[in-house]
């Protein structure tokens, strides 16, 4: 990974075309966006942190443009950049504003949660190296304690709902209960009615062939009517709860 960075940071193609004075980061090869009079310590400085970071077991990897590091399976994208300065051009008929590289060197996290370690006036970034590692270590062990934390929330959150909703079901369920006992009810009636209208009409005399199957006729009318006709159980099984309740038995 050193070599093929030096390889190209040395290149003239590296500063064909800058990024605020420093080179531009090429496709497959380690984040390195630094000026030409800082590329031997940048490279130096990430040879050093590679090393480390192997040694307490992490890897790191690049993936197209980006540098990855991964520490205890988290990845973060990392870049190693020479800072800038504004600095005012007035030799112009207006005033312009550029950014130039001013020699310190940095190791940026780039995420929704940046994180960027710089030179100091007492340190250097090459100085901070264990500092560095460990701050890594720390941020995967909170990332990973932070998804943890959010999975079980929502984990949380999701049975709290499933009860609120099996709550809001068993309530649905109960007034169906209602209705159907109401529907059974009538029907039960109705069927009383027809049967005790059939059992008058019985007790007629001399009644004729075809009157008889027209009694036959209408008992079966009533027993298809009366919910009690196939038995009490299987009229109350009818009641048991059920988890699906959009259409009533």
């Amino acid at each position: 990974m050193i070599v093929m960075a030096r390889n190209y940071l040395k290149s003239s193609y590296a500063y064909k075309h800058l990024r605020y004075g420093n080179a531009w980061p090429k496709e497959g090869i380690l984040y390195i966006e630094v000026s030409r009079s800082l590329i031997d310590r940048a490279l130096r400085f990430t040879n050093s942190f590679i090393l480390l970071c192997k040694l307490r077991g992490h890897d790191i990897i690049i993936r197209k443009r980006k540098t990855i590091l991964i520490v205890e399976g988290e990845e973060y994208k990392i870049r190693i950049v020479e800072k800038r300065e504004k600095v005012v051009d007035r030799s112009g008929k207006y005033e312009e504003f550029h950014w130039i590289p001013n020699g310190k060197l940095s190791l940026k996290i780039d995420s929704w949660d940046p994180q960027e370690w710089c030179d100091t006036k007492t340190k250097r970034l090459e100085d901070q190296l264990p500092k560095l590692v460990a701050a890594f270590e720390l941020r995967a062990q909170k990332d990973i304690a932070d998804r943890e934390k959010w999975k079980l929330e929502r984990m949380e959150e999701t049975r709290l709902r499933e009860m609120e909703e099996n709550e809001q079901v068993e309530i649905r369920w109960k007034n169906i209960k209602v209705e159907m006992l109401r529907k059974d009810l009538m029907k039960w009636n109705e069927a009383q009615n027809f049967s005790n209208f059939i059992h008058e009409l019985e007790k007629q005399k001399n009644l004729s062939k075809k009157q008889e199957d027209w009694i036959i006729w209408a008992k079966g009318v009533v027993a298809d009517l009366d919910p009690l006709s196939k038995g009490a159980g299987e009229l109350m099984d009818r009641y048991e709860f059920k988890n699906i309740v959009n259409s009533e038995s």
